[in-house]
Order: C-alpha cells, then sequence, then structure tokens
C-alpha cells in the first residue's frame, strides 16, 4: 500500500470508543473504528520512546482474539515465579491461532513468552506485505481484555443500530482482496489451505509482491513457529522431490514422526 492510500484511509477512519491501559512503561490504545471498508478494531502500543506500534483486526474476528488472550492470561498465572534463570526453550510458552478461514490475507498469531525481563503477550499480525506486533506485559494483559471486551459490545451495538451498507461491511473476503492490492496484485488466487499433523498445523498461503506469486509455508506448534516463502516458479519442482521422497521411504515409514 502506498504511504498516500494509507494516509487517507487513516483520515477516513471514525473513532467509535477508546479505552487506554498503562502497562509498565507503555501505554495501549485499544480503539473501535469504522471507515468505508467497515468496523474494526485498533490496538495501539506506546512504548517509553514514544514509538508507535497497531495491528488492526476486523470485528468479525475480535471476540476469538478476546478469548485466545484470556485462554493464556490463564495459563500464564498458573505458571511458577518468572525465574530468568530458568526460561522456557527459546522463550515459548504457549501459542495461539485465531481462525481467518480460506479468505484471509492475513495471519493473527498470540502468544505467551517470556526473557530475561518477564513474561508477555505478543500479538502478531503477518500480511503478505508486512509484519506488525504488540507486546503487552502480563500484568497488562487483563486490563486491555477488560478493554477489548468494552470495544467489542460497544461496536456490536453500533452494527445493530447502524448497519454498514453491503458494500461497505467488513469481511473476510475484502480482506483477503485488499492484502492481494496491497501487494500489487492483479486478477485471482488460490484460497489458504491448512493441514493438521499430531500437534503442528500447517498454513499454505499464496500471495503476490512485485516479484510475483509466492507461497508463505507457516509451521506453527503450539510454543513456536516458523515459515518459508517459495516461489510459484520452484512449486512443480518442489512437489516432484516431495513426491520422490515419499516414494524412497514408503507411506508408513513417517506414520510416528514430528519434526
Amino acid at each position: 500500500m502506498e504511504y498516500g492510500q494509507r494516509r487517507q484511509r487513516n483520515m477516513n477512519e471514525k473513532e467509535i470508543i477508546s479505552r487506554s491501559v498503562n502497562a509498565g512503561r507503555k501505554v495501549f490504545y485499544v480503539d473501535g473504528k469504522e471507515n468505508d471498508r467497515g468496523r474494526f478494531v485498533k490496538i495501539t502500543q506506546i512504548g517509553s520512546n514514544r514509538y508507535k506500534t497497531r495491528v488492526i483486526v476486523p470485528i468479525d474476528l475480535a471476540d476469538q482474539l478476546q478469548s485466545k488472550l484470556a485462554s493464556l492470561y490463564r495459563h500464564a498465572v498458573k505458571l511458577r515465579a518468572h525465574d530468568p534463570n530458568s526460561l522456557a526453550e527459546g522463550g515459548g510458552i504457549a501459542s495461539e491461532v485465531l481462525d481467518t478461514g480460506s479468505q484471509m490475507g492475513r495471519r493473527y498469531y498470540v502468544d505467551l513468552r517470556e526473557n530475561n525481563i518477564g513474561r508477555f503477550i505478543r500479538l502478531t499480525v503477518l500480511s503478505y506485505v508486512e509484519r506488525v506486533q504488540v507486546v503487552v506485559p502480563v500484568d497488562g494483559v487483563q486490563q486491555v481484555i477488560d478493554a477489548l471486551e468494552e470495544v467489542i459490545r460497544v461496536v456490536g451495538e453500533r452494527e445493530k443500530s447502524n448497519p454498514l451498507p453491503a458494500n461497505g461491511a467488513t469481511s473476510r473476503a475484502r480482506s483477503k482482496n485488499a492484502s492481494t492490492s496491497a501487494a500489487g496484485a492483479s486478477g485471482s488466487l488460490p484460497e489458504a489451505r491448512s493441514l493438521r499433523a499430531f500437534n503442528k498445523m500447517f498454513y499454505f498461503d499464496v500471495g503476490r509482491n512485485e516479484r510475483g506469486v509466492f507461497m508463505r509455508i507457516s509451521e506453527v506448534h503450539p510454543t513456536w513457529r516458523a515459515s518459508i516463502t517459495v516461489p510459484s516458479q520452484s512449486w512443480a519442482a518442489m512437489r516432484d522431490m516431495l513426491g520422490e521422497l515419499e516414494g524412497q521411504i514408503g507411506v508408513d515409514v513417517g506414520a510416528s514422526a514430528d519434526g
């Protein structure tokens, strides 16, 4: 998305409700907003250096986000006291993924993590063109959940009393089209796919940027995740190589493997 387009969209935003939360040396704003594309929640993190980070969540995913945050917070409060000398491997304790369906051009990850300073929950929004993160110290998570609950309620009441016209409603299909457009796309792309393997999920998201069409393959484990990007020119070769490897080892050899 060009800077001018993003600035114009921000100028067109109308605030429905705003709540603030102080957590450690950060301030968080949880806002319910609307523009010509629909209604949404914007969570803004302002650090001690005044640097701002923002994530935007469509209103139809906000309940799910609140539920994931609450689940990880309950997990966090049951843990032993934080010990910087005995950290979880890689810092990851637990992870959740929002179910965006096959029409969404973004992935939303909610992670409970720890480092030498303490424990925190990190919300990551990963699209075809950018990765944005907001990090909330565990001590401030319940306040963010409460603020999000109120914002969802007020925006929901607005939805009932003043529904947006069909061409302005927030939808997952529109979100996918927006992400595709932001990546400089023209024409349709395959829908996202997912695959469960033991205690992991694999997500296959097709996007387009200035270099062409690509597939992002994300491996999501309960405590960590990783991803690779494969250009479309290599898909056939990768498919053939996987087929050859499967034929060499036999279909039953990997039945109990978990990477």
